[in-house]
């Protein structure tokens, strides 16, 4: 049976702005945690942190769980790494969250990393500069010519698949 993870967010992350760069401050993992993803603080799964900009995302870092939502997202690891990312760009930081299901039993730590590998791979055909590439060699190991994003008009076979297999559809 597999797991099942439910999506929460975007969730905008309070940055600051000096002199036209952004930065995270001492306070952003207790600033975000109490505000409206509070309820998600103590939750399991994996996040991905993004850069919206006007009606688009690009995924910056994926990451998951050992512990907690809180106890992850606003690591001092990923704090570094985000800082160097959001310095310079446009658009807002914000995080999805991907929590567990709980379905009664123990939690299935297979899932949880099966579901990082293959947001780390989605997120670098959006993304190649993706701040985590550590569960990838050189990026995904396939892609679909016009299902996956890639150069060109995607061939009315590849659109008929698309659809067919629920790509891209909620």
């Amino acid at each position: 049976v597999p797991r099942k993870f439910k999506v929460h967010g975007p969730f905008k992350v309070p940055v600051n702005c000096a002199d036209g760069e952004k930065s995270l401050n001492g306070k952003v993992k207790s600033t975000f945690w109490s505000g409206e993803a509070s309820y998600l603080a103590h939750a399991k799964g994996c996040y991905v942190f993004a850069r919206q900009a006007g009606k688009g995302f690009t995924p910056l870092y994926v990451g998951q769980t050992k512990k907690t939502f809180k106890g992850e997202c606003f690591n001092a690891y990923n704090q570094v790494n985000l800082a160097d990312v959001i310095s310079g760009i446009k658009g807002t930081l914000v995080l999805f969250l991907l929590e567990y299901e709980a379905s009664g039993g123990p939690l299935n730590k297979r899932a949880i990393n099966d579901l990082e590998r293959h947001l780390v791979e989605t997120a670098l055909l959006k993304n190649k500069d993706l701040i985590n590439k550590k569960l990838t060699a050189n990026g995904p190991s396939f892609l679909i010519r016009g299902v996956h994003v890639t150069p060109g008009k995607p061939a009315a076979s590849a659109l008929t698949f698309k659809k067919a297999m629920g790509y891209g559809t909620a």
